[in-house]
C-alpha cells in the first residue's frame, strides 16, 4: 500500500527518516516494527471512528488486537485467547517498544 504524506505531525520514531513524498507503508511497518495483520476496510464505531484491530497489552512485552474480522467480514471482540488462535500476539523486547507499538499505534499508517 502507497500512500502520500501531506502534512505528517505527530511523534513517531520514522518521522525524521522518512523524506519521500510518497510512502510504500507496508515496507515501512515491515522494517521498523512487526507486521501486523491485516483487515479488509474499518468497523464503525458507535462516536463515528473506524477501527482495526483495537490494541491491548500486558504492560510488560506483549501486545494484541481485540478487534478481529471473520473471513466473511463480520467483526467479533475477543481478547488474549482470540489473538493467540489467530496468530496475533506480538512480543517486544521491552516495555517502550511495545507501548509505542500498542498504545501509541506507530504501526498504524494513518
Amino acid at each position: 500500500m502507497t500512500f502520500k504524506m501531506n502534512g505528517w505531525s505527530g511523534w513517531s520514531p520514522l518521522k525524521n527518516k522518512i523524506k519521500q513524498e510518497t510512502v510504500d507503508v507496508d515496507e515501512v511497518v515491515e522494517k521498523n516494527y512487526q507486521k501486523v495483520k491485516g483487515r479488509k476496510g474499518v468497523r464503525k464505531n458507535p462516536d463515528g471512528s473506524h477501527s482495526t484491530h483495537l490494541m491491548s497489552d500486558n504492560n510488560k512485552k506483549e501486545a494484541w488486537p481485540t478487534l478481529f474480522q471473520n473471513e466473511d467480514g463480520s467483526w467479533i471482540e475477543g481478547g488474549y485467547d482470540e489473538a493467540k488462535k489467530r496468530d496475533e500476539i506480538y512480543k517486544f523486547a521491552n516495555k517502550q517498544e511495545m507501548i509505542n507499538f500498542a498504545r501509541k499505534g506507530n504501526w498504524k499508517n494513518e
